[in-house]
């Protein structure tokens, strides 16, 4: 009979515990969807968000809510008031460090959250918000690879050890991989951003993947107006002093040449530019623009070491900050390299969009200060770069970024 007394002493305490075992299991389980939906909400802000940023940055003002709205949508949010979720677009923001800047634009996604098992103990559940603000900020980046799809668009082998000084690389790429290092290869930099993914482990740091595509920066720079040619067939030999002007079917530095380039434009329709092993080119304020027009055979720049290259952008005007630029209605292009082992020194902007760039050898103790905006670019070297000056660039590059 004791023992009897003893099991039913367990039922009272069951009676009284269960309800509190049950309420405590509800409260974990309900307070983990909660979490799990504002992790939703945060990340649907923040899609929302950049996509508003992206039409100011378009400068399309009316766009603006449509763009955020669709993307908290594809999130998984929107107005639904039967469910208590809603969706809001400011522009400017109304409240935090950017309120009443209309250069950045805030979202505000809020929903109840669920009870399951705490329905019991109340009526409503809690309201779940995240907050997003986002805008154009100045990039950082001095490599963009322009290669929407390709293996390899940004790729360091062999021995190479290269230095971004003080700026990024962003890689358009969205295959696996997009970007890579091998063979002992290094590369170093600010940042890496990776539309797809990346192999090897020769980056430091590791690159951030899946991120949106960038487009092209220096889209919007107007290439000079061809006329008729200048010179035909020019290769520099001796001592010289180059003019700006048209240059048909090639400009050509061979391996005794001590030239200087007055400031301006070279528009080289058809030949490409070659530098040769032991040429010597100096000249400020100078553009390169590349082309073929009809009747003129196309031909890559060719930029051979052991000679001594050192030129740098115009500083103002309507090609302010473009050393290189490549007619954007080449297609089928050849690959432009430039090979190191003697001294070179280039400051602007290299911009060859449907191009591909190889870099081989190396370039000498200073750094290259220069902007690449390339189709592919290859690095087998052991070049150092770092970022031109503000003041210096074609444009200030500017790209949505969260910020609160």
């Amino acid at each position: 009979m004791k023992r009897k007394r003893e099991k039913g002493a367990i039922l009272p305490f069951l009676a009284i515990s269960l309800p509190v075992l049950i309420a405590g299991l509800g409260l974990v389980i309900d307070n983990g969807a909660m979490y799990e939906l504002k992790r939703r909400a945060q990340t649907a802000s923040d899609a929302a968000a950049l996509a508003g940023a992206h039409e100011i940055d378009r400068a399309n003002p009316a766009g603006i809510v449509n763009a955020a709205i669709y993307d908290a949508k594809q999130n998984g949010f929107q107005v639904d008031a039967a469910t208590d979720s809603f969706v809001t677009v400011n522009n400017p923001p109304k409240a935090g460090r950017y309120k009443g800047d209309a250069a950045f634009v805030e979202v505000i996604v809020e929903e109840r959250a669920p009870l399951f098992f705490m329905s019991a103990f109340m009526e409503e559940g809690y309201v779940v918000r995240a907050r997003s603000v986002a805008g154009a900020r100045p990039d950082n980046h001095c490599v963009y690879t322009m290669d929407p799809d390709s293996r390899d668009a940004f790729n360091v082998s062999g021995t190479a050890d290269v230095e971004f000084v003080d700026c990024g690389v962003a890689v358009n790429s969205s295959d696996a991989g997009g970007a890579r290092t091998n063979g002992g290869g290094k590369v170093k930099a600010k940042r890496f951003d990776v539309v797809g993914d990346y192999t090897g482990d020769g980056f430091d740091p590791q690159p951030h993947t899946a991120q949106p595509p960038m487009s092209d920066p220096l889209q919007d720079i107007e290439a000079p107006e061809i006329t008729a040619c200048d010179y035909n067939k020019t290769v520099i030999k001796g001592v010289a002093t180059l003019h700006p002007g048209v240059y048909c079917d090639g400009l050509k530095f061979s391996a005794n040449a001590e030239a200087t380039l007055n400031p301006g434009t070279y528009i080289i329709n058809g030949g490409g530019l070659v530098v040769s092993a032991g040429a010597e080119a100096v000249g400020t304020e100078v553009t390169f623009y590349i082309t073929a027009e009809s009747g003129h055979r196309y031909d890559a720049i060719t930029i051979n070491g052991g000679g001594y290259f050192e030129v740098s952008a115009p500083k103002s005007g309507a090609l302010k900050g473009m050393l290189i630029f490549e007619d954007r209605n080449l297609k089928n292009v050849g690959e432009h390299k430039f090979n190191g082992g003697g001294d070179m020194l280039l400051e602007g902007a290299i911009y060859t969009p449907n191009a591909d760039v190889k870099i081989a050898g190396n370039f000498g103790a200073a750094a290259q200060k220069i902007m690449l905006v390339v189709n592919k670019l290859d690095i087998s070297g052991n070049p150092k770069f770092a970022s031109t000056d503000t003041g210096a660039l074609p444009i200030e590059v500017l790209i949505p970024r969260i910020v609160e």
